[in-house]
């Protein structure tokens, strides 16, 4: 993409509403991200994945 179309881009993007793409982060206390967890079980094994795992550390 060169800059005059880049420019052209953000000239609709605003008048169109978009909204930038600069969210605020949220803070990682007391998150664990992208967990993986592997149980066996017997014969039997099983696989699961947390996208976001979230614990409280607050007490």
């Amino acid at each position: 993409m060169s800059l005059t179309q880049f420019q052209q881009y953000q000239i609709f993007a605003t008048s169109a509403g978009f909204f930038p793409n600069n969210r605020p982060v949220q803070p990682l206390d007391g998150r664990q991200m992208n967990c993986l967890t592997a149980v066996t079980l017997g014969q039997t094994t099983g696989i699961s994945a947390d996208i976001v795992n979230v614990r409280s550390r607050r007490r």
